[in-house]
């Protein structure tokens, strides 16, 4: 008998010749969740919806200095959510900063796209 047939033999089977289970066979199920499935569902769960945008009133900026105070207010809100502890915190700075910085350059804020449907891009 070759080595191979008997190492299968005994993977398999009980010393009675029925199919066992083998503590082997666990440990590779075991490893094979653990690296493989367990991960998977964490990454899945951690996909969230998208975020609904905002929504100004222009209040006569024109275009070219609505998408400047856009951009300058973005990057307040930025420098502003990288002090933040943790990510909730970053996210509320940046909201925060990002809605004051664009009502001080005279857009006035309405609410976000979940609140206004009709505007969806």
């Amino acid at each position: 008998m070759s080595v191979v047939s008997w190492r299968s033999r005994t993977f398999f089977s009980s010393e009675s010749g029925e199919p066992s289970f083998h503590p082997c066979l666990f440990s590779a199920i075991l490893r094979l969740s653990l690296s493989l499935i367990f991960p998977l569902t964490i990454l899945a769960g951690c996909n969230t919806a998208v975020r609904p945008d905002f929504v100004f009133d222009a209040q006569g900026l024109s275009q070219q200095q609505y998408s400047r105070a856009g951009a300058e207010c973005e990057l307040e809100a930025e420098k502003a959510a990288i002090q933040a502890k943790n990510s909730i915190t970053a996210g509320e700075n940046w909201r925060k900063i990002f809605v004051l910085c664009m009502e001080a350059k005279g857009a006035r804020f309405l609410g976000t796209t979940k609140q206004f449907p009709e505007l969806k891009r």
